[in-house]
Protein backbone atom coordinates (compact mmCIF):
# COMPACT_ATOMS: atom_id res chain seq x y z
CA UNK A 1 0.00 0.00 0.00
CA UNK A 2 2.81 2.39 0.87
CA UNK A 3 4.95 1.79 -2.11
CA UNK A 4 1.23 2.59 -4.25
CA UNK A 5 1.25 5.72 -2.42
CA UNK A 6 4.43 6.82 -3.27
CA UNK A 7 3.97 5.61 -6.73
CA UNK A 8 0.92 8.15 -7.11
CA UNK A 9 2.61 10.99 -5.62
CA UNK A 10 5.21 10.62 -7.85
CA UNK A 11 3.27 10.06 -10.93
CA UNK A 12 0.69 13.45 -9.75
CA UNK A 13 4.16 15.41 -9.39
CA UNK A 14 5.57 14.39 -12.66
CA UNK A 15 1.90 14.64 -14.87
CA UNK A 16 1.79 18.58 -12.84
CA UNK A 17 5.10 19.56 -13.96
CA UNK A 18 4.85 18.46 -17.22
CA UNK A 19 1.39 20.53 -17.59
CA UNK A 20 3.28 23.72 -16.87
CA UNK A 21 5.30 23.79 -19.93
CA UNK A 22 4.33 27.40 -21.65
CA UNK A 23 3.04 26.62 -25.49
CA UNK A 24 4.19 28.54 -28.41
CA UNK A 25 1.79 31.61 -29.02
CA UNK A 26 1.98 33.07 -33.00
CA UNK A 27 0.85 36.40 -34.53
CA UNK A 28 0.17 36.63 -37.83
CA UNK A 29 0.03 39.79 -39.97
CA UNK A 30 0.34 41.11 -43.78
CA UNK A 31 1.05 44.64 -44.38
CA UNK A 32 1.84 46.84 -47.62
CA UNK A 33 5.42 48.34 -47.26
CA UNK A 34 6.44 52.17 -48.52
CA UNK A 35 7.39 50.45 -51.55
CA UNK A 36 4.23 48.84 -52.53
CA UNK A 37 5.09 45.02 -51.26
CA UNK A 38 3.38 42.90 -49.15
CA UNK A 39 5.31 41.21 -46.72
CA UNK A 40 4.14 38.69 -44.33
CA UNK A 41 5.25 38.80 -40.71
CA UNK A 42 4.50 36.09 -37.99
CA UNK A 43 5.89 35.98 -34.06
CA UNK A 44 6.09 33.45 -31.86
CA UNK A 45 6.45 33.45 -28.41
CA UNK A 46 5.85 31.84 -25.00
CA UNK A 47 4.49 34.95 -22.65
CA UNK A 48 3.65 38.79 -22.97
CA UNK A 49 5.00 40.91 -21.03
CA UNK A 50 8.61 38.94 -20.37
CA UNK A 51 11.20 40.40 -22.40
CA UNK A 52 13.09 38.31 -24.40
CA UNK A 53 15.92 38.41 -26.98
CA UNK A 54 14.37 38.71 -30.44
CA UNK A 55 15.53 36.94 -33.36
CA UNK A 56 14.61 37.80 -37.18
CA UNK A 57 14.26 35.35 -39.60
CA UNK A 58 14.36 36.69 -43.19
CA UNK A 59 12.88 33.98 -45.42
CA UNK A 60 14.18 33.26 -48.88
CA UNK A 61 12.72 34.97 -51.59
CA UNK A 62 8.61 34.53 -52.31
CA UNK A 63 9.11 31.52 -49.84
CA UNK A 64 6.44 30.85 -46.81
CA UNK A 65 7.88 32.22 -43.62
CA UNK A 66 6.10 29.45 -41.97
CA UNK A 67 7.86 26.79 -43.97
CA UNK A 68 10.63 27.43 -41.15
CA UNK A 69 8.12 27.40 -38.41
CA UNK A 70 10.07 24.24 -36.89
CA UNK A 71 13.32 26.40 -36.61
CA UNK A 72 11.00 28.97 -35.12
CA UNK A 73 9.21 26.50 -32.39
CA UNK A 74 13.07 25.14 -31.34
CA UNK A 75 14.14 28.79 -30.68
CA UNK A 76 11.31 29.67 -28.47
CA UNK A 77 11.72 27.03 -26.61
CA UNK A 78 15.43 28.09 -26.08
CA UNK A 79 13.78 31.49 -24.46
CA UNK A 80 13.65 33.67 -27.49
CA UNK A 81 10.97 35.69 -29.29
CA UNK A 82 11.43 34.96 -32.96
CA UNK A 83 9.66 37.03 -35.89
CA UNK A 84 9.55 35.13 -39.17
CA UNK A 85 9.46 37.62 -42.35
CA UNK A 86 8.51 36.81 -45.95
CA UNK A 87 8.28 38.69 -49.04
CA UNK A 88 5.63 38.15 -51.76
CA UNK A 89 7.41 39.55 -54.27
CA UNK A 90 11.27 38.41 -56.24
CA UNK A 91 14.41 39.82 -54.95
CA UNK A 92 14.63 42.94 -56.01
CA UNK A 93 16.87 46.30 -55.22
CA UNK A 94 13.79 47.21 -52.54
CA UNK A 95 14.70 44.06 -50.55
CA UNK A 96 16.11 45.61 -47.85
CA UNK A 97 13.63 48.24 -47.56
CA UNK A 98 10.95 45.57 -47.81
CA UNK A 99 12.35 43.88 -44.83
CA UNK A 100 13.11 46.76 -43.23
CA UNK A 101 9.19 48.46 -42.70
CA UNK A 102 8.51 44.90 -41.79
CA UNK A 103 10.75 44.60 -39.03
CA UNK A 104 10.05 47.92 -37.77
CA UNK A 105 6.21 46.86 -37.98
CA UNK A 106 6.81 43.65 -35.72
CA UNK A 107 9.24 45.92 -33.79
CA UNK A 108 5.90 47.75 -32.68
CA UNK A 109 3.70 45.13 -31.98
CA UNK A 110 6.46 43.32 -29.91
CA UNK A 111 6.80 46.19 -27.81
CA UNK A 112 3.32 46.47 -27.56
CA UNK A 113 3.34 42.87 -26.23
CA UNK A 114 5.89 43.21 -23.67
CA UNK A 115 8.09 41.03 -25.42
CA UNK A 116 11.18 42.77 -26.79
CA UNK A 117 13.13 46.61 -25.83
CA UNK A 118 15.39 45.99 -29.19
CA UNK A 119 18.07 45.54 -26.71
CA UNK A 120 19.45 42.07 -27.99
CA UNK A 121 18.88 41.11 -31.59
CA UNK A 122 20.09 38.58 -33.90
CA UNK A 123 19.38 39.00 -37.38
CA UNK A 124 19.03 35.08 -39.19
CA UNK A 125 18.26 34.74 -43.17
CA UNK A 126 18.05 31.92 -45.64
CA UNK A 127 19.16 32.56 -49.59
CA UNK A 128 18.25 35.85 -50.73
CA UNK A 129 16.72 36.69 -47.65
CA UNK A 130 20.21 35.77 -45.70
CA UNK A 131 21.35 37.92 -48.96
CA UNK A 132 19.95 41.31 -47.31
CA UNK A 133 21.28 41.07 -44.28
CA UNK A 134 24.37 43.06 -44.39
CA UNK A 135 22.74 46.03 -45.51
CA UNK A 136 20.03 45.72 -43.08
CA UNK A 137 22.24 44.80 -40.31
CA UNK A 138 23.70 48.61 -40.92
CA UNK A 139 20.19 50.35 -40.59
CA UNK A 140 19.38 48.34 -37.22
CA UNK A 141 22.48 48.17 -35.75
CA UNK A 142 24.65 51.29 -37.21
CA UNK A 143 21.58 53.44 -38.06
CA UNK A 144 18.82 52.86 -35.38
CA UNK A 145 21.89 51.65 -32.63
CA UNK A 146 19.34 48.91 -31.66
CA UNK A 147 21.13 45.42 -30.16
CA UNK A 148 23.43 47.35 -27.80
CA UNK A 149 23.12 44.68 -25.65
CA UNK A 150 24.29 41.89 -27.96
CA UNK A 151 23.87 41.36 -32.01
CA UNK A 152 24.32 38.97 -34.37
CA UNK A 153 24.26 38.22 -38.54
CA UNK A 154 23.45 34.59 -39.36
CA UNK A 155 23.27 34.04 -43.11
CA UNK A 156 22.73 30.11 -44.65
CA UNK A 157 23.53 30.51 -48.83
CA UNK A 158 23.56 33.80 -48.81
CA UNK A 159 22.57 35.59 -52.28
CA UNK A 160 23.46 38.78 -53.21
CA UNK A 161 22.89 41.97 -51.36
CA UNK A 162 21.66 44.37 -54.20
CA UNK A 163 21.26 47.10 -51.73
CA UNK A 164 24.68 46.86 -50.20
CA UNK A 165 27.12 50.11 -50.45
CA UNK A 166 31.00 49.54 -49.21
CA UNK A 167 31.09 52.67 -46.88
CA UNK A 168 28.75 50.19 -44.66
CA UNK A 169 30.61 49.04 -41.34
CA UNK A 170 28.71 46.92 -38.95
CA UNK A 171 29.47 48.08 -35.29
CA UNK A 172 32.79 46.27 -34.05
CA UNK A 173 30.81 43.73 -31.48
CA UNK A 174 28.55 42.27 -34.41
CA UNK A 175 28.57 38.55 -34.29
CA UNK A 176 28.74 36.84 -37.79
CA UNK A 177 28.12 33.98 -39.13
CA UNK A 178 28.07 33.09 -42.91
CA UNK A 179 26.55 29.39 -43.05
CA UNK A 180 26.74 26.64 -46.25
CA UNK A 181 24.86 23.48 -47.37
CA UNK A 182 27.90 21.30 -48.64
CA UNK A 183 25.16 19.50 -51.99
CA UNK A 184 23.76 23.41 -51.94
CA UNK A 185 25.56 24.73 -55.38
CA UNK A 186 22.82 27.29 -56.35
CA UNK A 187 24.98 30.35 -55.59
CA UNK A 188 28.43 31.38 -56.52
CA UNK A 189 30.50 31.18 -53.70
CA UNK A 190 32.51 33.98 -54.32
CA UNK A 191 29.37 36.18 -53.73
CA UNK A 192 29.11 35.39 -50.03
CA UNK A 193 32.92 34.98 -49.58
CA UNK A 194 32.94 38.50 -50.68
CA UNK A 195 30.63 40.08 -48.06
CA UNK A 196 32.42 37.67 -45.28
CA UNK A 197 35.47 39.10 -46.11
CA UNK A 198 34.26 41.98 -45.98
CA UNK A 199 32.71 42.42 -42.51
CA UNK A 200 35.40 43.87 -40.39
CA UNK A 201 33.75 42.59 -37.23
CA UNK A 202 35.30 40.97 -33.80
CA UNK A 203 34.07 37.56 -34.61
CA UNK A 204 33.00 36.44 -37.39
CA UNK A 205 33.62 32.42 -38.75
CA UNK A 206 32.05 30.85 -42.01
CA UNK A 207 30.37 26.79 -41.69
CA UNK A 208 29.75 24.40 -44.02
CA UNK A 209 26.84 21.76 -43.02
CA UNK A 210 27.39 18.14 -44.10
CA UNK A 211 25.76 14.79 -44.12
CA UNK A 212 24.15 15.85 -47.65
CA UNK A 213 22.71 19.24 -46.20
CA UNK A 214 21.14 21.41 -49.75
CA UNK A 215 19.71 24.74 -50.11
CA UNK A 216 16.43 23.01 -49.31
CA UNK A 217 17.23 21.60 -45.58
CA UNK A 218 16.42 24.52 -43.81
CA UNK A 219 12.62 24.50 -45.39
CA UNK A 220 11.96 20.94 -43.49
CA UNK A 221 11.98 19.65 -39.92
CA UNK A 222 13.71 15.84 -41.46
CA UNK A 223 15.57 13.77 -41.29
CA UNK A 224 15.89 15.20 -37.42
CA UNK A 225 19.13 14.95 -36.45
CA UNK A 226 20.99 16.74 -39.80
CA UNK A 227 18.80 19.79 -38.61
CA UNK A 228 19.13 19.79 -35.05
CA UNK A 229 23.49 19.87 -35.10
CA UNK A 230 23.37 21.63 -38.58
CA UNK A 231 20.74 24.35 -38.47
CA UNK A 232 19.15 24.31 -34.79
CA UNK A 233 22.25 24.45 -32.43
CA UNK A 234 24.67 26.55 -34.38
CA UNK A 235 22.01 29.19 -34.60
CA UNK A 236 21.07 28.59 -30.60
CA UNK A 237 24.53 28.30 -29.96
CA UNK A 238 25.63 31.73 -31.16
CA UNK A 239 23.10 33.66 -29.44
CA UNK A 240 23.92 31.89 -26.42
CA UNK A 241 27.41 33.66 -26.83
CA UNK A 242 26.13 37.03 -28.06
CA UNK A 243 23.15 37.43 -25.24
CA UNK A 244 24.83 35.19 -22.57
CA UNK A 245 28.53 35.17 -23.04
CA UNK A 246 28.48 31.62 -22.89
CA UNK A 247 29.43 28.98 -25.31
CA UNK A 248 31.98 31.02 -27.36
CA UNK A 249 34.41 28.17 -28.86
CA UNK A 250 31.27 26.10 -30.13
CA UNK A 251 31.05 29.14 -32.63
CA UNK A 252 34.48 31.48 -32.83
CA UNK A 253 37.11 28.97 -31.92
CA UNK A 254 40.88 29.58 -32.49
CA UNK A 255 40.95 26.16 -34.65
CA UNK A 256 38.87 24.34 -37.14
CA UNK A 257 36.00 22.55 -35.37
CA UNK A 258 35.38 18.80 -37.38
CA UNK A 259 32.47 17.08 -36.59
CA UNK A 260 30.15 14.48 -37.84
CA UNK A 261 27.57 17.15 -39.18
CA UNK A 262 29.89 20.72 -39.64
CA UNK A 263 33.00 22.02 -40.24
CA UNK A 264 33.35 25.50 -38.43
CA UNK A 265 36.45 27.33 -39.54
CA UNK A 266 39.02 28.62 -37.03
CA UNK A 267 37.57 32.30 -36.30
CA UNK A 268 37.92 35.01 -38.57
CA UNK A 269 39.78 32.38 -41.00
CA UNK A 270 38.32 31.49 -45.00
CA UNK A 271 37.96 28.20 -46.22
CA UNK A 272 41.26 26.37 -47.67
CA UNK A 273 41.85 26.43 -51.15
CA UNK A 274 40.97 23.26 -51.91
CA UNK A 275 37.61 23.64 -50.02
CA UNK A 276 36.68 26.88 -51.88
CA UNK A 277 37.95 25.18 -55.19
CA UNK A 278 35.31 22.41 -54.83
CA UNK A 279 33.05 24.63 -53.97
CA UNK A 280 33.10 27.13 -57.06
CA UNK A 281 33.59 24.20 -59.11
CA UNK A 282 30.33 22.93 -57.86
CA UNK A 283 28.40 25.87 -58.89
CA UNK A 284 30.15 25.95 -62.37
CA UNK A 285 29.08 22.36 -62.72
CA UNK A 286 25.25 23.24 -61.31
CA UNK A 287 25.38 25.96 -64.62
CA UNK A 288 23.25 27.62 -62.28
CA UNK A 289 22.61 31.13 -63.00
CA UNK A 290 22.93 33.16 -59.32
CA UNK A 291 26.40 34.05 -60.14
CA UNK A 292 28.36 37.48 -59.43
CA UNK A 293 26.40 38.93 -62.51
CA UNK A 294 22.91 38.69 -62.02
CA UNK A 295 20.51 37.51 -64.74
CA UNK A 296 18.21 40.38 -66.28
CA UNK A 297 15.12 39.68 -64.08
CA UNK A 298 17.09 40.88 -60.88
CA UNK A 299 18.98 44.63 -59.93
CA UNK A 300 22.93 44.36 -60.39
CA UNK A 301 25.16 43.32 -57.74
CA UNK A 302 26.50 46.70 -56.12
CA UNK A 303 29.90 44.67 -55.80
CA UNK A 304 29.87 42.31 -59.42
CA UNK A 305 33.20 43.46 -59.96
CA UNK A 306 34.78 42.32 -56.86
CA UNK A 307 32.88 39.20 -57.10
CA UNK A 308 34.62 38.47 -60.40
CA UNK A 309 37.80 39.00 -58.81
CA UNK A 310 37.69 37.52 -55.76
CA UNK A 311 40.65 35.67 -54.44
CA UNK A 312 40.04 33.11 -51.30
CA UNK A 313 43.06 34.51 -49.43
Amino acid sequence: MYKKIIFFIIFFYVTACGSTQKSVQAFHQTIDTQHKNKMGISIYYEEENSIKPTLYFLSASISDRRSYEHIYHYLVKKGYVVVGLSTEGFASDFMTYHFYDAITYARSICKQKGLSDDKQIGLIGHSSGAGVLPSLAYKLFTEDKLGENGRFVFGASPWIDFQFKNFMKLPKDTNFVTQLFENDHSTDPRIYLDMYKLMDVKHKTFMMVKQGANHQTPFYDKPKTLLEKGVYEPIENLASFTFFNKDKAKTFSSKKIITEYLNIEAEGTLPSHKDYQQMLNGFMDSKNSFGCKPTANYAPNPREKECLNYQNK
